[in-house]
């Protein structure tokens, strides 16, 4: 079995949690960009939530939308075509509750083609920080209520 026979039903299935994608991944031992398991899993110290926000995206080549389903102060998860390289720096316009819109930049960390990509948020302002931290913070209360 190749990483495109286990993606394309994944893709398929529009998963909406990074989480999902990777355990998946992970339990078939093919984690990580480069082909070879990872412990990306295990290198998060911070907390994530699984979120369903409306975002476009721009790079060096494309402009796209996208859904954000995952989300930490540290980086997310954005649901998309992924018409990126890995270490590509884009910028992040991410449509929060209310109608409100942050823009972040932020640095291609991983890649699941035709599924989307891993963003390491870089340079966020103190305000763009604060923002994103309630917003995990809500997005975690309202997700235990369930």
């Amino acid at each position: 079995m190749n990483l495109k026979d286990v993606l394309t039903p994944l893709a398929d299935q529009r998963r909406t949690s990074f989480h999902h994608v990777l355990s998946d991944l992970s339990k078939l031992g093919i984690l990580g960009p480069h082909g070879g398991k990872s412990n990306l899993i295990e290198r998060r110290r911070v907390k994530r939530a699984q979120v369903n926000l409306a975002a476009k995206w721009e790079g060096v080549l494309s402009q796209m939308s996208g859904t954000v389903t995952d989300i930490s102060t540290g980086g997310c998860f954005v649901l998309t075509e992924d018409r990126v390289q890995l270490d590509e720096l884009i910028r992040l316009e991410i449509q929060l509750l209310g109608g409100k819109l942050i823009s972040i930049w932020g640095e291609i960390v991983y890649r699941a083609p035709d599924i989307g990509f891993g963003l390491r948020f870089t340079g966020c302002s103190e305000q763009e920080q604060i923002v994103i931290e309630r917003l995990v913070d809500y997005a975690i209360s309202e997700s235990a209520l369930f």
